[in-house]
């Protein structure tokens, strides 16, 4: 009898532990995944890494694990693997695993792929499953993937970004006709005919005789760079993006500063990018190349607006890149605004005229 009430008292504590243990080893699972770079090239070989990590000291005999990828992403395994390990879904496809963890041990799994196109994608949703000791039930929970932006293609207009070039190139000239108000190099003799506003009035004091300020030659260039969405069709936008980046690109090669505006949806790693100081460098590139491969084509105010803030804070020595999608009624007025404020005319690039290249 005593034989007989051991063996009932075991057999409930073993299943009491078989409906317990699924639920905690769920519970010790941790998922850690994501990408070998945040902002990649289109058809670009990339690592997406995931690991499964046992935090309980016990092993976990079964765990199953499945992890989403969109459409616009390929598997660039080879094909026994892809056999083996992908299934595909309406719009997706997924990768599956099965493993067995060790007590504080961790598993994990690489697959290559790339992205078929520019955009912002949520790659690797997951939904992780623990097994109970025998094997009849599954505890499941499922958990969001991470941020991958593809950046758009470069344009394929060659004639309109060589003529960049010769822009900057115009732009370099002028400089030494304007003088820069801000580097002051001495004092001469007031002859009536200069503003009023370069009047040294200190100067002037110590002197007797009106002095005006003699100003040095530009020291540097700048350039704007404008991005215009308003009424883009989903090509001429696509192609509009493809310009702006061969357009910064061009301007990292010449080491020529640049500030960025637009008025279209550019969301970066933190909030919009509407407005970006003049800057240069890796960092400066690509994040405005984050901001270009996620943006969506919507178009938060009208392109005489941004023409209104951009001349608002115009410097001296500004210069301007106007990328839009055609320069039909109230954007050929814009360029016009921004032409006479600068005095010579505006590098304009068109993307209606990049819809239909290959």
């Amino acid at each position: 009898m005593s034989w007989m009430l051991i063996l009932i008292v075991v057999a409930a504590g073993f299943l009491l532990l078989e409906r317990k243990w699924a639920p905690y080893a769920l519970g010790s699972i941790r998922i850690r995944h994501g990408c070998d770079r945040p902002l990649v090239e289109p058809d670009e070989p990339v690592t997406w890494s995931t690991t499964v990590d046992n935090y309980s000291r016990l092993p976990i005999p079964f765990v199953r694990l499945l992890q989403d990828f969109p459409s616009e992403t390929a598997c660039l395994e080879e094909k026994a693997w892809r056999d083996a390990h992908c299934q595909n879904k309406y719009l997706s496809w997924y990768a599956e695993y099965r493993m067995t963890l060790r007590g504080r041990r961790s598993a994990i799994r690489r697959v290559q792929i790339s992205f078929t196109q520019r955009g912002a994608y949520e790659v690797g949703n997951y939904q992780v499953g623990a097994g109970d000791l025998l094997g009849f039930q599954e505890e499941k929970r499922l958990g969001n993937g991470e941020k991958v932006v593809v950046m758009p293609r470069r344009s394929g207009q060659k004639a309109a970004v060589d003529a960049v070039g010769g822009f900057l190139g115009d732009v370099s000239v002028r400089r030494f006709i304007l003088e820069d108000p801000i580097l002051t190099t001495g004092f001469r003799d007031y002859t009536g005919r200069e503003p009023m506003r370069t009047i040294s009035w200190t100067r002037t004091a110590r002197t007797g005789d009106l002095q005006v300020k003699q100003y040095d030659y530009t020291a540097e260039h700048h350039v704007v760079v404008l991005l215009n969405t308003e009424s883009a069709t989903e090509e001429e936008l696509e192609e509009c993006l493809r310009l702006t980046r061969s357009v910064c690109e061009k301007l990292e090669q010449r080491k020529i500063p640049y500030a960025f505006r637009t008025n279209g949806n550019l969301p970066g790693p933190v909030g919009k990018i509407q407005t970006m100081v003049e800057g240069l460098g890796e960092q400066h590139l690509n994040t405005i190349l984050y901001g270009l491969g996620g943006a969506d084509g919507t178009c938060f105010y009208s392109f005489r607006t941004l023409t209104r803030h951009t001349l608002k804070n115009r410097h001296s020595s500004d210069a301007y890149i106007v990328i839009t999608p055609n320069v039909e009624g109230e954007a050929s007025a814009c360029i016009q605004k921004l032409s006479n404020a600068v005095g010579a005319p505006v590098c304009v690039l068109k993307g209606c005229e990049g819809v239909g290249d290959p």
